[in-house]
């Protein structure tokens, strides 16, 4: 509804009214005078006579000199008129009230559809918002009285053609289609109260210094990328740009410059030295369209007692990122794997419950094993029944029990303990490598050799404890390399007689055997739970609880990690393999491995920390006579190295090379005849390098001065080793 106004409009009732009429004529042909009215508009009249009884009416409708009014308005009173009484359009305190508020916000929607200039009516003008539409066919101006005024004027019109904004004189404003803007008529110009102090929505161009909301950390969307929110992520360590990837980059350093940020702890527990020099570890996320994708926590505050950890074994301590600044602390005794491929037959879970499918995806070959679930050793679950004349299972796929520790248990429920029956067997083609079987005199024998032809490590020693048929009983047969020996348990007590020291691991095999030796010996009964773990499971003779529930892959600490070099991405054992030659599930992490760290029963007797970048060079080192083997401690932490490079050092001048300021030289594998091979030899493991001097004197190199090969005296230099991870 809206109010409309008309100069002079004045004229005189018709007729008589009363105080409750409805409506009025006035004197014919004088209703022109007043305003027409749309449905909706009205006006204010104000009647009085010619003794001053006034009354203001509201005009709804006015047909000719007909009013169709709304009595008693603005506080006074509905009266009766005569003929003659004055009607005029005056200016009422309502008339006013409701004409400014229509100018702070009235809308009026107006279609200037066509070609031609569109001119608004003063009430028209009088709207604050003015919404243009329609399709024009031509350039066009849409004009207002000249009146100092401010609109918003929305420009919805479709076609390919300008609409200027202008007052009857002076200049316009053009208002593109699809935009609003704020335009003011100064009395001369129409002036744009946005444009000049906006950008434009398409590609706009800002000044000073303009402000956006900033995202949330990590955002990946289209949002504004704020300077806080890109020093927030340079600061993050998200895919930051690192010399080495998947490592501890820096940290605490010991006397010598090496890396020192594990420390023993209180009991078994292990400390990290973070505060003094904060700690920096870089995360391998595999990579992405713009390449390597890595993130980087830098930890800078000390972490006290953490563990806690296994009691008398070697424990592998990792941390897995949670923030930029935070990680949480663990260990596990499964060392992890580094490779191009997962390997399998690092670890082996032959359950049996009702398949002879192994959990890692190996292969095995069931020959006559069948299943049932009739009384079995882990309640709700399957057995292999293995008849005692042919029934095996039998895999190709495993060569060796690793160089470090190792576990080979089941459990057993024989029919008869009167033969000799084999029971877990890894062995060469020649018969040699490790098992336990039952004797005749229902005792458990094992073997074990080193060297491939000789049970040299132990030879069927037998337990002193009796194996009963028709009952199951847990078998474990493991090496504790922190002991140092190998253990059995029957029912998780160590038996004493089998207890066997071994300082040379067990030979590399060709076949593991579940229930014969390759060829007889066949087992008769019940066997269930094989488990092949590459690691000691329970070390030190110390009596434990057997387990009550099949192995799962995915308990915490069961499986290896797993880093693929060529992904560049650690993954964790999730979920069980689904047939044999398929991986586990193996489910990406941010995990990372930082030393390892050997206890006794109650503390931390020895810790490693694995070299910062995966890098080492060795301090100066006397050189060794002939065939003498040097060790050096690179602690990388893998084995999979670039070649070691070996430099000597001048101390006295030599062959032409000047010991100051202790110069280098690069010597070749040859001997003093100049044609003899030096016969040097590497041997190298995860943490430690052996190099063995040859036999043929020294080597021979280069002189400085001259380039003839010189033959340099070993007292007048020393050596030193450089080596770094492969990947």
């Amino acid at each position: 509804m809206t109010i409309q106004l008309k100069n002079n409009a004045a004229s005189a009732l018709a007729g008589a009214i009363t105080n409750v009429a409805t409506t009025l004529n006035v004197t014919a042909g004088q209703g022109a005078l007043f305003p027409s009215l749309a449905v909706g508009d009205y006006f204010y009249a104000t009647l009085q006579d010619s003794s001053n009884n006034l009354e203001i009416i509201k005009v709804t409708a006015r047909s000719t000199d007909t009013f169709t009014i709304v009595r008693g308005q603005e506080g006074t009173t509905g009266l009766a008129f005569g003929v003659n009484t004055a009607i005029e359009l005056r200016w009422t305190a309502q008339a006013a009230a409701d004409y400014f508020a229509l100018q702070r916000g009235s809308y009026l929607t107006k279609s200037v559809a066509g070609g031609t200039d569109v001119t608004l009516t003063s009430i028209e003008a009088a709207n604050g918002v003015i919404n243009l539409t329609g399709l024009i066919t031509a350039n066009i101006n849409v004009i207002v009285p000249v009146a100092v005024q401010q609109w918003v004027v929305i420009n919805s019109t479709t076609g390919a053609f300008t609409l200027t904004f202008k007052a009857v004189s002076g200049t316009g404003i053009v208002v593109a289609a699809n935009t609003a803007t704020i335009l003011v008529f100064d009395g001369t110009n129409m002036r744009d109260l946005v444009v000049p102090f906006t950008a434009p929505l398409a590609s706009p161009t800002f000044t000073g210094d303009p402000k956006a909301p900033t995202p949330a950390a990590a955002d990946n969307d289209t949002s504004i990328a704020t300077t806080a929110f890109v020093e927030t992520e340079l600061s993050s360590g998200r895919n930051a740009h690192v010399p080495v990837r998947q490592t501890v980059l820096f940290g605490a350093q010991d006397s010598n410059g090496y890396a020192s940020h594990l420390s023993a702890g209180a009991g078994l527990n292990f400390n990290v030295s973070a505060t003094s020099v904060p700690l920096v570890i870089t995360y391998a996320g595999g990579f992405g369209a713009q390449g390597d994708i890595d993130t980087v926590t830098r930890i800078s505050a000390d972490a006290s007692n953490q563990g806690s950890l296994a009691a008398s074994n070697l424990n592998y301590i990792n941390s897995t990122r949670v923030t930029d600044t935070s990680v949480t602390w663990g260990s596990t005794l499964a060392p992890p794997q580094y490779g191009y491929a997962y390997d399998k037959t690092r670890q082996s879970s032959l359950t049996l419950n009702n398949v002879s499918t192994d959990d890692f995806g190996n292969s095995w070959t069931n020959t006559a094993v069948t299943f049932s679930n009739v009384s079995p050793k882990f309640s709700g679950t399957f057995f292999g029944i293995f008849n005692g004349t042919t029934s095996n299972i039998k895999s190709t796929a495993f060569t060796t029990l690793g160089s470090g520790g190792w576990t080979l248990r089941c459990a057993v429920n024989p029919t008869s303990v009167a033969s000799i029956q084999d029971i877990v067997v890894a062995i060469n083609a020649g018969g040699f490598g490790a098992q336990f079987r039952i004797t005749a005199a229902a005792k458990i024998a094992i073997f074990a050799s080193s060297t491939g032809t000789t049970q040299d490590i132990v030879n069927g020693t037998a337990s002193t404890t009796s194996i009963t048929a028709a009952t199951w009983t847990d078998l474990e047969y493991t090496y504790d390399p922190v002991a140092g020996k190998l253990f059995f348990y029957i029912n998780g007590v160590a038996e004493a007689a089998l207890t066997t020291t071994a300082t040379a691991k067990v030979c590399s095999f060709t076949s593991l055997n579940i229930g014969y030796n390759g060829t007889s010996a066949f087992f008769g009964g019940n066997i269930q739970g094989f488990e092949f773990l590459p690691y000691c499971k329970h070390p030190n003779g110390t009596t434990f609880t057997p387990q009550t529930a099949l192995a799962s892959v995915s308990a915490a600490g069961y499986a290896s990690d797993f880093f693929s070099i060529p992904a560049m991405i650690m993954y964790g054992v999730t979920a069980a393999s689904a047939s044999a030659g398929t991986n586990p599930t193996l489910t990406a992490k941010n995990v990372v491995y930082h030393g390892e760290m050997t206890t006794n029963a109650t503390n931390v007797v020895s810790t490693v920390n694995y070299a910062y970048k995966g890098q080492y060079v060795s301090a100066d080192t006397t050189i060794p006579g002939l065939s003498t083997k040097t060790t050096f401690a690179h602690n990388i932490g893998v084995q999979i190295l670039k070649k070691a490079s070996i430099g000597w050092r001048c101390y006295t001048t030599d062959v032409g090379i000047v010991a100051t300021p202790g110069q280098i030289a690069w010597p070749q594998s040859q001997g003093t005849a100049g044609s003899i091979p030096y016969n040097c030899e590497y041997s190298i493991d995860r943490n430690n390098l052996s190099w063995t001097s040859g036999n043929n004197a020294v080597a021979i190199m280069a002189a400085s001065s001259n380039g003839a090969a010189g033959n340099p005296t070993a007292a007048n230099w020393k050596m030193f080793m450089i080596l770094e991870r492969f990947f």
